[in-house]
Order: structure tokens, then sequence, then C-alpha cells
């Protein structure tokens, strides 16, 4: 059990870091549009990034562990 919820938390961990890299640079692209999609005001440029900077700090412990397994050959690939 513990060997699938840690094969599970590398993963979610690597799709949180791509998830923040697309989010941030989304972010960076549109910073000077001042209304969303709804038609609101967006938040402050520095509450959206510490928005994304905290969802890829979420998945780094866990994406270096994958890479760490990886490098050593306990797993082939950083998926696994």
């Amino acid at each position: 059990m513990f060997y699938q919820l840690g094969e599970w938390t590398r993963k979610v961990s690597m799709i949180l870091v791509l998830v923040g890299c697309v989010g941030g640079f989304w972010t960076e692209v549109t910073s000077d549009v001042s209304v969303g999609k709804n038609g609101r005001k967006k938040a402050p440029l520095l509450q959206q990034r510490l928005t994304y900077c905290g969802i890829i700090a979420l998945g780094i412990p866990g994406s270096l562990w994958s890479l760490y397994r990886t490098v050593t050959e306990r797993q082939r690939t950083l998926w696994e």
C-alpha cells in the first residue's frame, strides 16, 4: 500500500509542477490585461504570482524524489 501511495505522490507532484509552470506562463503573458474572461477585474499580479509559485512549490519535493529514484536506478523512468 505504501508503494502505491509513493507512486501516486510522485506522479501528482510532477503534474503540479507542470500545471504551475503553464499557469505561470499564462499569468505573465496576460499580465497587462486587467479584465478576466468573466468580465470582472483580475486579482492583483502579486497574488497571481504567489498562487502559481505555491503550486510549483507543492510539486517540487515529489518531483525531486522521482528524479532521485530514477538516477539511483530504483525506477526506469521519471513517470514510474
